[in-house]
C-alpha cells in the first residue's frame, strides 16, 4: 500500500526527533561535565581530548548544580525550548527587556563565575542543531562552543574582579553591524541574523566600563551569545574581548 505524503512526514519527523533526543542526552552529560569542572579546583580542571572519550564516568561523580539561581533573571516567560520551534527571520531588537535580561544572566554568570548561569544566555544546543550541517553538530556544540565560552566567562571573571565590585549596566548592540547570514554560509542549514562585537557594559565604584561579546546570533527573533571573548583563538585559552572604559568600540562588521 502506497504511503500517503502526510505519514511519511511524520515518520520523517519521528526520526528526527529521535536523533535530537540521542543527542541532547549526550550534549547534556558533557555539558554537565564542563560546568562542574570549570568551577572545580584548577588540578581537576576539565579535558575535552580525555574526559569526552566517557564523559559519563565523570558525571556520574559531578552531578549538575546551579548556586546562582536567586539571582538571576528569566530569559524567556515559558519553560519551551525555543531550538524545538522552527527558525524564523525576524530580525531581533537591539533593545528590548529580554535582551537585557539575557545579558543580565550572562553577566551574574560572569560576576560570580558560574557557567551554569552564564549559559543562561547562550544559544542553545537544539538550535545549533537545527542551524548547522557538520559531520558531528552535537559535539562541536559540547567540546569547541561551551567549552571556549567556560573559559572566556573565567577570564571575564578575573578581569572584572580585579577591578572590585562591578553592577550591571546594560548591552550595546551594533546596529550598523547588524547583518543576515544565509543559509549555505559557514556549514549552516538555516539561515540567521549575527552582530560581532556588541558591548557588556557595567559599573565600578560610578565609572562605566565595557567588554566585548565576540558574537551574538538570533533564533526566532532573540539574540543569544555563541562566542564570547573571541570566535577562533590560536590556543584554547580564555579571552577577554577588547575591554575598556565606557562603552568602547565595537569592532568590524563580518563574520558568521
Amino acid at each position: 500500500m502506497r504511503e500517503l505524503p502526510n505519514d511519511i512526514y511524520r515518520r520523517k519527523r519521528s526520526r528526527v526527533r529521535r536523533r535530537r533526543t540521542v543527542l541532547a542526552c549526550a550534549v547534556i552529560a558533557v555539558l554537565a561535565v564542563i560546568i562542574t569542572a570549570i568551577q572545580s579546583p584548577a588540578t581537576n580542571r576539565y579535558n575535552p581530548k580525555n574526559d569526552l572519550k566517557n564523559p559519563q564516568s565523570v558525571v556520574a561523580k559531578t552531578p549538575l548544580s546551579d548556586p546562582s539561581t536567586t539571582t538571576t533573571i528569566a530569559s524567556t516567560p515559558t519553560t519551551i525550548d525555543p531550538g524545538l520551534l522552527p527558525q524564523t527571520n525576524v530580525q531581533p531588537a537591539n533593545s528590548s527587556v529580554a535582551l537585557q535580561n539575557s545579558m543580565r544572566n550572562l553577566f551574574y554568570g560572569i560576576t560570580q563565575d558560574s557557567i551554569a548561569t552564564a549559559l543562561k544566555s547562550f544559544f542553545t544546543l537544539d538550535s545549533y542543531l537545527s542551524v548547522k550541517s557538520l559531520q558531528d553538530d552535537a559535539y562541536d556544540y559540547a567540546a569547541r562552543l561551551v567549552f571556549e565560552f567556560s573559559l572566556d566567562v573565567e577570564a571575564a571573571h578575573n578581569y572584572i574582579a580585579s577591578q572590585g565590585k562591578a553592577t550591571f549596566v546594560g548591552v550595546y548592540v551594533p546596529s550598523a553591524n547588524v547583518h543576515y547570514v544565509s543559509p549555505g554560509v559557514c556549514y549552516n542549514r538555516l539561515g540567521y541574523w549575527m552582530v560581532p562585537d556588541s558591548r557588556l557594559l557595567y559599573s565600578v565604584n560610578g565609572k562605566t566600563y565595557s567588554i566585548g561579546i565576540a558574537s551574538l546570533i538570533s533564533w526566532r527573533g532573540t539574540w543569544y551569545v555563541v562566542h564570547l571573548g573571541a570566535i577562533s583563538r590560536p590556543s584554547r585559552v580564555g579571552v577577554v574581548d577588547s575591554p575598556a572604559t565606557g562603552v568602547g568600540p565595537p569592532g568590524p562588521s563580518g563574520g558568521c
